[in-house]
């Protein structure tokens, strides 16, 4: 439905913007029709201005060879026409011939004849002599300007009217641009209220349109961003088109200079569009959101740039009509682009569309002022005040658009750390295998770059989680190293069931049985080869709005994690498998060795005894042989287990071989020594030892043992001695202890 909608109002529009362009035409061309009885226009006391658009007749003079003579006869022969409300008659190459009677009814004699027109470039002015002859006077655009016979924008003439007389009027104009010449007449004092009236509306429009003008020049030099520099020419150069239009550039830059008084509008006008053109694609970002109508865009600023080469010679006429048609080319592809902004949620489209809007409605209301709109002081003035909006509401457009540039300078900016921070945190993850310092560096780097405050590790074993926190002062801190079953904790289920990110807002959790509010809580799963490894919970105090690339960097960061955590795992049990029997998961006889090596060593240097014991199971190839090896494997870890059960955390016990262990025991003398061995071979005769077809056997041990008295001897000296005294034992019947110092 929306987009059935959205493309409605696109095609509306479209159909709009075609039926303006002939519409406006429609209007230019005016019409006239032929004089049947017209009344005169009358002048008294009650009124200080007097529109003459309905005392006028009008002739066209299509080869532009008549003179006030040929006039008079026309007249005579009735070939004037009544000119009606719409008095523009487009852009021509005819002269016009004007034809006005006046009755002056007051006691006044000096007036003004004024034609707001500034752009008319010949002006021929008539009043008849009571004799049939002339006053004529002569002006337009292509005269110097102080030869105007009133120095004003506007063409004004001093219009003597006799007392109570009928009074005719001729004038004769040619026109550059669009043929109008509206005229009015006004009493001295009022035209000076006029001039003075317009003069402060002037001032206000460009002291508007200048105070926009150097804040934003300032804030570009402050910003040093291009987008405030484009407003900045657009502001000038609209401001500029309005000096030249109006006639104030004549008056005040170039009053000598007709030819470029003549130029100037269109060239002005060339740069204006360009101007626009590049802020237009700038603000609505067209090169993002519609890269056809950028490079429209882009062909539209190559052909602006040609009309203003070509406004320096060819006429103004067919300069004004190719930017015309430039400007229609260029606000059909702006609409649909404000649509395409607008559907995109930019917002600095809806301030751009209110800015053209304005600026339209102005131009509307000045084009139907006197047909449809009645003329007032607003409607009078709607193109200034349409201007002034529109470049008020650019402004509004330009620092939205800035507002987005600047995040995503801070996005940008906020992402390099991040990938700053991730190529640190990935490098250490890749510069540690030990699990702990794995996990926290993990957590730690996650809410590093999730930006959030609080966090715990969970490690998957199986069916089960273990809790892990690193953070003093998370809520559960307490139970940290707890074990729980995945199913009993329905978020960590959750995540491990989808195997996806979940985000919860101001949720109340139960973890362990413990109550906890979060306003935001970030759970990452942290996986490796379809296997999740982790889970990893991020709180935060206050309600978190994740960016993308916040969330992709988590993200994938979640996935190198994954990766060293497998490596960790993977180096554990390697390590497992160099430092462990397979069999019986005590020392291998290695690592036995080099643990014990360092404690031989602290006893000869701390001067504190070490006992060794060597340990060989009774009749250990006949239990193989006859129940199996099966059997003989668990009777080796059951061994194995009640030697752990029995001996110190400070002990160390290891698998020498076969059937054969050995304990080196620190800071025992021999007679300790014997005490433990015996209650270690009296453990091992008292236990029972099931076999694989159900029943159960005795097992028992000898046991040599011997003792580091000399700082002289090494360890493999005692070892060989308790050694030694094992085989003793095995000679002597087994099942016993036997010392060799």
């Amino acid at each position: 439905m929306k987009k059935r909608t959205f493309s409605i109002i696109i095609l509306t529009i479209f159909i709009l913007i075609l039926g303006i362009y002939p519409i406006i035409q429609y209007l230019n061309q005016g019409e006239i029709t032929p004089t049947t009885s017209l009344a005169y226009a009358v002048i008294t006391d009650e009124t200080n201005k007097y529109s003459l658009d309905q005392y006028t007749e009008v002739l066209e003079d299509k080869n532009k060879s008549w003179i006030i003579e040929d006039i008079k006869q026309k007249e005579q022969n009735s070939m004037f026409q009544r000119l009606d409300d719409r008095h523009s008659f487009g852009y021509t190459d005819s002269a016009y011939w004007v034809k006005i009677q006046v009755e002056n009814q007051t006691n006044q004699s000096d007036w003004f004849l004024e034609i707001e027109n500034a752009a008319l470039n010949y002006i021929d002015f008539y009043i008849e002599k009571e004799d049939g002859t002339f006053f004529h006077k002569i002006t337009g655009d292509q005269y110097p300007f102080y030869e105007r016979e009133v120095l004003h924008k506007n063409f004004v003439f001093k219009l003597p009217l006799e007392t109570n007389k009928i009074q005719t009027i001729y004038a004769r104009f040619e026109a550059g641009g669009i043929m109008f010449f509206p005229m009015n007449i006004w009493s001295p004092d009022s035209f000076a209220r006029y001039n003075y009236q317009s003069q402060l509306i002037w001032g206000i429009y460009f002291g508007s349109m200048a105070i926009m003008l150097i804040y934003h020049l300032f804030v570009f030099f402050i910003t040093n961003n291009k987008s405030y520099l484009y407003y900045v020419f657009t502001i000038f150069f609209l401001a500029f088109f309005q000096i030249a239009d109006s006639g104030f550039a004549y008056e005040f830059l170039w009053p000598t200079h007709p030819v470029l008084n003549e130029v100037s509008s269109s060239v002005i006008a060339s740069l204006s569009l360009f101007t626009f053109l590049i802020l237009s694609k700038t603000i609505l970002d067209a090169k993002a959101h519609a890269p056809l109508i950028y490079k429209i865009f882009n062909v539209l600023s190559g052909l602006t740039i040609i009309s203003f080469f070509f406004s320096f010679f060819v006429p103004y006429s067919t300069s004004i009509h190719l930017l015309k048609v430039l400007f229609i080319a260029y606000l059909i592809p702006t609409l649909f682009l404000i649509g395409i902004t607008l559907k995109n949620r930019h917002q600095p489209a809806r301030y751009f569309l209110l800015a053209v809007s304005f600026v339209f409605l102005g131009i509307l209301v000045s084009m139907f002022k006197s047909i449809i709109i009645p003329i007032t002081i607003l409607t009078d003035n709607s193109n200034k005040i349409g201007s002034i909006l529109f470049v008020i509401f650019l402004s509004f457009s330009i620092g939205s658009y800035i507002n987005i540039v600047k995040k995503e300078s801070e996005q940008e900016k906020r992402q390099r750390v991040l990938l700053m921070h991730l190529h640190k945190y990935i490098r250490s993850l890749t510069e540690t295998l030990a699990l702990e310092d794995i996990y926290r560096l993990v957590l730690n780097s996650m809410l590093k770059v999730s930006e959030h405050q609080h966090g715990a590790f969970f490690t998957v074993q199986n069916e089960n989680i273990q809790f892990l926190s690193f953070d003093k002062h998370f809520p559960l801190e307490k139970l940290n190293n707890s074990t729980q079953s995945i199913e009993e904790i329905e978020l960590l289920d959750n995540i491990m069931k989808y195997r996806k990110p979940l985000f919860l807002k101001d949720e109340k959790l139960t973890l362990w049985d413990n109550a906890l509010h979060v306003d935001s809580l970030f759970g990452i799963p942290i996986i490796h080869q379809d296997s999740i490894l982790a889970i990893v919970l991020l709180f935060s105090s206050h309600v978190h709005e994740f960016e993308e690339n916040i969330l992709e960097t988590t993200l994938d960061f979640a996935v190198q994690a994954g990766i060293s955590i497998r490596n960790a795992l993977l180096f554990e049990e390697t390590k497992k498998l160099a430092t462990f029997d397979g069999l019986t998961n005590i020392y291998n006889r290695k690592y036995f060795f080099d643990l014990a090596k360092k404690e031989c060593e602290r006893s000869k240097r701390y001067n504190y005894p070490l006992s060794i014991m060597m340990i060989d199971i009774d009749y250990f190839k006949e239990i193989n042989d006859t129940y199996g090896h099966a059997t003989g494997d668990k009777v080796l870890r059951k061994t194995a287990d009640v030697l752990k059960d029995m001996l110190r955390v400070s002990d160390i016990v290891g698998r020498y071989g076969g059937e054969e262990f050995i304990v080196a025991l620190p800071q025992t003398d021999i007679d300790n020594a014997y005490i433990l061995a015996e209650r270690i071979r009296v453990a091992i005769e008292n236990e029972s030892f099931p076999t694989n077809n159900g029943q159960h056997l005795s097992v028992t041990i000898s046991i040599g043992i011997s003792m580091l008295e000399d700082a002289h001897k090494s360890l493999f000296e005692v070892v060989d001695k308790a050694d030694r005294a094992l085989y003793k034992v095995k000679n002597s019947g087994r099942n016993n202890v036997d010392i060799l110092l």
